[in-house]
């Protein structure tokens, strides 16, 4: 077996996560490839991405590992209210550290 000093990063969907959100479960980034490359961890299994162009805050939980050939896959979905932010100090303050905006409270018209 293979001994992984460095991992390369993958995005892969997950179809928990569709392009709405659907009760608890939120909905997958537009561009996971793009809030991945621009992801710094949040823990050891998370990572935490902005996709600037979409303005997409995106949570990455680590997916699953292929140690033969040092791959991490992560799969995404996106913030997109502060109040999926309640208890998640660690979210909030890695964004922070990080210059990622948080998202607003949504007004309804």
């Amino acid at each position: 077996m293979r001994h992984c000093v460095s991992y390369e990063h993958c995005y892969e969907d997950n179809p928990k996560h569709g392009l709405k959100s659907r009760g608890n479960i939120a909905r997958r980034p537009t561009n996971g490839d793009s809030a991945l490359e621009n992801s710094v961890p949040i823990s050891e299994r998370r990572r935490l991405g902005y996709d600037a162009i979409n303005m997409e805050l995106v949570v990455l939980p680590l997916h699953r590992t292929d140690e033969e050939n040092c791959v991490r896959y992560y799969h995404g979905f996106v913030i997109d209210d502060p109040d999926q932010l309640r208890k998640r100090q660690d979210i909030i303050n890695t964004a922070k550290k990080a210059g990622y905006p948080l998202p607003k409270k949504q007004t309804r018209r």
